[in-house]
């Protein structure tokens, strides 16, 4: 077994004997996820898929299949789950694409609150979909850059112009962190 509760040399030592051959089935948690490159690895069957996200499935999936023998992922979950759940399974089952998958988990999630805390839901901006509106995101960024370039932000009608877009936006996490 591995998880996080092990001890790193602990952990090596498990790793290392599932590599070589000693071990031939590892039962662990999504200690996994990340950073294990193991060629003997042909299958994964993660429990409770429907509590993952999109990114961390394919994480999961992507630990096997890296040697010379095909990989399969086997993704079990419960009675009764959630619409959004059964979603985001079709989805996984689907896509092979890390990018494609990001996509995907940023409609379904949604932005969140770039400014503050909350990693997923509806954004707080009232005109622009960062998903569609890329183009503009970037205009207006090389916008910005040109702006501290020249140092506009110094300008005290500047400042008094951007604390009111703020103040409109109700982006008080921003208003904090710019003029503190």
């Amino acid at each position: 077994m591995l998880h996080g509760k092990i001890k790193s040399d602990q952990k090596e030592n498990i790793i290392q004997n599932f590599q070589n051959g000693k071990i031939k089935l590892l039962v662990a948690t999504t200690v996994v996820e990340v950073g294990i490159d193991n060629k003997n690895a042909d299958y994964i069957v993660i429990e409770n898929a429907e509590k993952f996200g999109l990114s961390q499935l394919h994480q999961l999936r992507g630990r096997v299949g890296r040697g010379n023998n095909q990989g399969y992922c086997f993704a079990l979950y419960g009675k009764d789950i959630p619409d959004n759940s059964i979603e985001r399974l079709k989805i996984f089952k689907d896509n092979l694409d890390g990018f494609k998958l990001s996509e995907k988990d940023l409609e379904l999630r949604g932005t969140g609150d770039i400014l503050g805390y909350r990693q997923s839901g509806d954004s707080l901006f009232k005109f622009v979909n960062v998903y569609q509106d890329q183009e503009l995101i970037i205009d207006s960024l090389q916008y910005v850059k040109k702006i501290i370039e020249n140092q506009v932000y110094e300008d005290e009608k500047f400042k008094k112009n951007i604390y009111n877009l703020l103040l409109f936006f109700k982006q008080q996490e921003a208003i904090k962190l710019l003029f503190s």
